[in-house]
């Protein structure tokens, strides 16, 4: 791998590294989005119900979680974050490929494990190298522009799943060959770019965080109160999200008879470019204020989703939904920026990765208790259960946050 020495090729290597590692975020995410408006054909073609769509859907979250406890902190000691980020984007590859071949259930569980594995390695060590890469070594900034990319990937895969169903592009595998081909490329490119030097301390286990000195655990003691409000705004609305991108367009079928595929994607497409879009307007305001208010926005939409479930009313539901977003958008990035501000620069990867952790910890058992109840008690019933669990995470926030005054 290439690293940059002379000031010149510094300054135009980090350019373009900066844009590729954002590009890496965007194509993991990819890999995860772009599944979500082809789960109807998949229960179409190997019958199966909504349990099994939610557990399809949070095994990526099992794959997240295990690859940032395991390597959440291992960009933080090697000399090159590359070394990190290169191969989390060869096994989302291998994950897309593993779409794009699948003849039954099981492969759509092994690609989004894949999936998942790929991406948790690389969401610490990429927000890391996003502000070392960043001109000014601005966090907020950073965190905005890690967060439009996490966005841009996640809006665009609904769309691009959707448009090769609709043309009959061949949509289980098309989009999948070309994921796999962007994250390849990506990886080339950033082995082949220059890289700025960056001292670091010396390789350890990640099993050893809690006896180091000055470890993790210290510093999650000193930042508690705005590390554990931040982490419950990810849960609340990283589960809210993704109750609606992996169930979105079974609801609009479902509930409302709008079975066409377009509706749902440009729905859930809708929901993610609302989401991107408050991000980028976020970026210079307050994190702990756009993170608690969004939130609170967040349960409102959620609230008028289940009323427009409850009266059949359609458009209630898509802008409730799209309200959603704006509220996603806001707590996200609000998220975010309240962690990079908290952590230290020489545990950043680590506290992020955490940070992550706790995200996809809390998405995973509600996502798939959802489809179990959807199952048992319906849709409508499934959406009831996560607006009551909404509401308690919300009043959680609200609590924690009179401390962060």
């Amino acid at each position: 791998m290439t690293r940059a020495h002379c000031p010149a090729a510094a300054r135009t290597g980090t350019s373009a590294a900066h844009f590729f590692v954002a590009l890496s975020i965007c194509a993991a995410i990819l890999n995860s989005t772009t599944p979500s408006t082809l789960y109807a054909v998949y229960q179409a073609r190997w019958h199966f119900g909504a349990t099994t769509t939610a557990a399809i859907f949070a095994i990526y979250s099992v794959g997240t979680l295990a690859a940032l406890l395991i390597l959440g902190r291992l960009s933080d000691r090697l000399p090159d974050r590359r070394l990190v980020i290169v191969p989390a984007l060869l096994v989302c590859a291998a994950g897309a490929t593993m779409f794009a071949l699948a003849d039954s259930v099981f492969h759509l569980f092994a690609g989004r494990l894949l999936a998942g594995v790929g991406t948790g390695a690389m969401v610490g060590a990429a927000n890391a190298a996003m502000v070392e890469l960043d001109p000014r070594q601005d966090r907020v900034r950073a965190a905005v522009m890690a967060s439009v990319a996490f966005t841009a990937g996640a809006s665009l895969g609904p769309i691009i799943s959707a448009v090769a169903l609709q043309l009959g592009w061949w949509p289980t595998q098309l989009p999948f060959a070309l994921l796999a081909c962007l994250s390849l490329v990506t990886a080339l490119a950033l082995v082949a770019l220059p890289w700025p030097i960056v001292a670091r301390v010396p390789a350890t286990s990640v099993a050893n965080w809690p006896e180091r000195s000055g470890g993790v655990l210290p510093t999650l003691r000193l930042i508690r109160v705005p590390f554990f409000a931040a982490a419950i705004a990810l849960i609340l609305s990283w589960s809210i999200g993704s109750t609606f991108m992996a169930l979105g367009p079974t609801f609009t079928a479902r509930l409302f008879d709008l079975n066409h595929p377009a509706v749902g994607a440009f729905t859930l497409a809708g929901f993610q470019l609302v989401a991107g879009t408050v991000q980028f307007i976020c970026r210079q305001r307050d994190p702990a204020k756009c993170m608690i208010r969004g939130s609170v926005l967040v349960v409102a939409a959620l609230l008028a989703c289940t009323l427009g479930a409850w009266v059949g009313l359609p458009l209630l539901f898509i802008c409730g939904v799209l309200v959603v977003g704006v509220g996603y958008g806001a707590a996200f990035v609000g998220a975010a920026g309240t962690v990079n501000l908290v952590a230290p620069p020489d545990q950043r990867a680590t506290i992020v990765s955490l940070f992550y952790v706790a995200g996809y910890f809390g998405n995973t058992i509600p996502l798939v208790a959802l489809g179990a109840v959807a199952d048992a008690i319906g849709l409508l019933g499934g959406l009831v259960f996560l607006a009551a669990a909404a509401i308690a995470l919300v009043l959680l926030l609200l609590a924690l946050a009179r401390r962060l005054q």
